[in-house]
């Protein structure tokens, strides 16, 4: 009762109730969304998420390294003078029988593919220690990130080096041997991007020091 009052029934049984709200509900109320359920990345297979997680960083590496069009300007600006030097000077002979130091010329190519490739990487770690520090806390695996690092350079520098060869190649009038040489130095600069990584990750160097050791 409205006084306060207690009745020994019921005016109204639980069910009128139920029955009021049910159609008040579907007049004046939206229904309530359902929350759809996404599985988290825990919860997926480890195989797929690795592979997810790789592609992710491959990409993002990428871009990065596109973006930066100072340092991919300088490689391909370094690599054309590199070629055109090398060529000059050991094209002394334009018979090839005949020219001494075409000898030296898959040494001193050597040493140039080694120089790009640490050149490219060598900073790599240091400028992007801050992500590493945030990427830790959400358990990105470091092993993927340092591979797709890895990658991404040695994709890059194969332009530079193929300007250095057909140049090279060029001036010491040896078409021929363009592809050989392409592999052969591409694959010298995928270990000099693998030893600027491992300087670049030593801990507590600077930035200056790992740059004076790459002469």
């Amino acid at each position: 009762q409205v006084d306060g009052r207690t009745e020994e029934h019921r005016m109204f049984d639980p069910d009128y109730w139920k029955a009021r709200w049910d159609s008040f509900r579907r007049k004046h109320l939206s229904p309530i969304p359902t929350p759809e359920l996404t599985r988290s990345p825990a919860d997926e297979p480890l195989q797929g998420w690795l592979l997810r997680q790789v592609q992710i960083l491959f990409e993002r590496s990428l871009r990065c390294k596109l973006r930066d069009h100072l340092g991919l300007g300088i490689s391909l600006i370094t690599a054309i003078f590199l070629g055109l030097v090398v060529g000059k000077i050991l094209s002394s002979n334009p018979v090839l029988k005949s020219n001494n130091l075409f000898v030296s010329f898959p040494f001193l190519s050597s040493i140039v593919a080694l120089f790009i490739g640490m050149s490219s990487s060598i900073t790599e770690v240091l400028r992007e220690r801050p992500i590493l520090r945030r990427e830790k806390l959400l358990k990105v695996n470091l092993t993927l990130w340092l591979a797709s690092k890895f990658a991404t350079l040695v994709l890059t520098d194969f332009i530079p080096i193929f300007l250095y060869t057909v140049i090279g190649m060029y001036l010491l009038q040896v078409p021929e041997s363009v592809w050989t040489y392409l592999f052969y130095l591409w694959l010298i600069s995928a270990v000099g991007v693998a030893l600027g990584l491992a300087i670049s990750s030593v801990p507590n160097i600077k930035e200056a020091a790992a740059t004076n050791a790459l002469p």
